[in-house]
């Protein structure tokens, strides 16, 4: 081999080396985070990052190593091999100490230089000797790697197969079930709930032939708790699924009750902080896709793509094409990765879509079960470049946000017709619900999550069914999204729930007198909150009566508001003559969630 040639393959195999075990280090830590210590905060929660992570370090070492590549090809005596070990084993270094918080960011770039100049000198000491090691390493760690996506690819297709041979025959004309999940789209954001933008033109008609409830509460201000809750029929607090904690097996779900009556079961998430698996949401599902199998998401599966500096370099050189940009953003060093809500390769709503109706089409002879989450409405708020005017050319939130629902109003029409198209519509329960809502700006806040106003709180939900559900009806009492799933269990015409909580809505639909369970809502202290959330200091708990609105904070101080007549709660009445109403909604409260109180169900067989 030639020097030239010898040089160039010491860069290739060392930065190929140290980038595939900085990833399959992280791989193994994400591992024991996320199977033996269920940390839901500090983690890359999907599987296959055993793979996506070295491959991804691959990718950002390969930009580098031809750099040097080039550089050693223009000066023959750099000590190449060095040089190489140097960087490569600093950057593999660094990533990886990343992955520890409580190790201060500059303090992981000098340790990772420091085992960097330790690892170079070590290596060159004795080249010889040295070389055929890093090929050997670089060939067993991409052995390693490709055997941990094999094995992913493998268990996922083999579980799928194994969930769908252990189905049993389907009760004769039972419909489809279709769970479609707006997340973090509010009631009042929404034409069909009063807003003055026509933000869901499409879906006004299409509750035209169904059931609309004027009044749904969700059981929490964020997404694992309140889809727990959907899923299962419990109220957060009765259930796990928090902040660091996954939904386990304790109760049946959804999934879990279809799949026990033949039916065929499918997730489809874009909610990819949230909802992944390992969050225990995909449990009793045939199918669960979650994280995008792609280049973006291989690189996002680093510590180092993660690095808010980098990313904003990357957007000042790509999107604003600007040298000094990317030079601030370098210069800021801000390389701590976004753990609680790290970047994903985003799904769209027509991605959910798109997958779902592939997936449909291949059980033709089974009644399915399938949810969607949609995450277009949750910040950044993201929609097509089409949408960039809508509502004027603002970029402030809430006409980004508005922006976002309008297209999911389209893409859900476009689902619609495509189940038309193919004639199972009608046989099909379509329900359309959000898990929370959004602030912005209301009583000082912002996102959510923090409270448990009713801009967070008071969310859509259509129901349709043609041969059970009346067309065109609108509830006006309050409910609740826990009785979502005794409500669908209901309406399939299955006998026994098995073990799901809550009551069937269909008798609100009927009479107004009716009620269901008691909307109570509730979120628990948040770990390392801002300062401004209300669950800053506490557990907080809600409950929405026939007119008032009743919050206790986590302070232990009370709200009070009447919400059909005041739904922006602007006015808190607690602190006027109607203060003496407190004990008794306190006392109601508390007794809603005593009497409803399960006890555990193991998943059914």
């Amino acid at each position: 081999m030639s020097p030239r040639s010898r040089r160039i393959l010491d860069v290739l195999l060392a930065a190929a080396a140290f980038a595939l075990a900085a990833g399959l280090f992280h791989a193994i830590v994400s591992w024991i985070r996320r199977e033996l210590l269920h940390d839901l905060l500090r983690t890359w929660m999907s599987p296959d990052t055993a793979w996506m992570a070295p491959l991804g370090y691959v990718v950002i070492f390969l930009p580098l190593a031809l750099l040097l590549v080039a550089v050693a090809a223009a000066l023959p005596r750099l000590p190449a091999l060095r040089v190489a070990t140097f960087l490569f084993a600093s950057l593999a270094a660094f990533g990886g100490l990343l992955l520890f918080p409580r190790l201060h960011q500059y303090a992981s770039l000098m340790l990772g230089l420091g085992i960097g100049v330790r690892t170079a000198a070590i290596i060159d000491a004795d080249a010889s000797r040295w070389r055929p090691r890093l090929a050997r390493t670089a060939l067993l760690l991409a052995l390693v790697t490709l055997g941990a996506w094999g094995y992913q690819t493998g268990r996922r297709a083999l579980h799928e197969r194994n969930a769908t041979a252990a189905l049993g025959p389907a009760p004769a004309g039972a419909p489809n079930v279709l769970l479609l999940i707006l997340d973090t789209v509010r009631a009042s954001s929404m034409s069909l709930y009063g807003e003055g933008r026509p933000t869901t033109p499409k879906l006004d008609a299409f509750a035209q032939t169904a059931v609309t409830f004027d009044w749904a509460f969700s059981t929490a201000p964020w997404t694992l708790p309140s889809h727990a809750s959907i899923f299962t029929g419990r109220y957060p607090s009765q259930q796990a699924g928090d902040w660091t904690r996954p939904l386990d097996g304790a109760h049946a779900t959804l999934a879990d009750v279809f799949a026990s009556y033949g039916y065929a079961t499918a997730g489809f998430t874009a909610n990819l902080v949230a909802t992944p698996r390992g969050f225990g949401l995909d449990r009793g599902f045939a199918r669960y896709e979650d994280h995008r199998r792609s280049l973006g998401q291989v690189v996002l599966s680093t510590t180092l793509a993660q690095a808010g500096s980098l990313r904003d370099a990357w957007d000042q050189l790509v999107h604003a094409h600007w040298m000094g940009g990317a030079a601030r953003a370098l210069a800021r060093f801000d390389f701590e990765p976004r753990f609680s809500y790290p970047d994903n390769a985003p799904k769209s709503a027509d991605m959910i879509t798109g997958a779902f109706l592939r997936w449909q089409q291949e059980h033709p002879d089974r009644p399915y079960f399938a949810f969607l989450n949609f995450f277009d409405a949750h910040g950044p708020y993201s929609s097509p470049a089409r949408y960039d005017t809508l509502f004027g050319p603002s970029d402030r939130g809430l006409d980004k946000y508005e922006r976002a629902v309008r297209y999911l109003d389209d893409a859900l029409a476009a689902l619609r017709d495509a189940l038309a198209a193919r004639g199972t519509l009608d046989n099909t329960i379509v329900v359309i619900t959000a898990d929370h809502g959004e602030q912005f700006g209301e009583h000082g806040l912002g996102w959510h999550s923090n409270s448990l106003y009713e801009q967070l709180l008071h969310v859509p939900l259509i129901i349709r069914y043609p041969s059970r559900v009346p067309a065109g009806r609108r509830v006006t009492q309050q409910v609740s999204l826990r009785d979502l799933a005794a409500t669908l269990v209901e309406l399939s015409g299955l006998p026994d729930p098995r073990g799901l909580g809550g009551t069937s809505l269909a008798a609100t639909w009927r009479s107004p007198e009716a009620r269901g369970s008691a909307a109570v809502s509730e979120v628990s202290r948040g770990v390392n909150p801002d300062s401004g959330a209300l669950n800053a200091w506490g557990n907080m708990r809600s409950l929405a009566d026939d007119s008032l609105h009743y919050i206790r904070n986590g302070d232990g101080s009370v709200e009070l508001y009447a919400y059909r007549r005041d739904p922006r709660e602007e006015s808190n009445l607690a602190k006027g003559a109607h203060r003496l109403l407190v004990p008794a909604l306190d006392s109601a409260l508390r007794r809603a969630l005593a009497d409803s109180m399960p006890s555990a169900t193991s998943v059914p067989r």
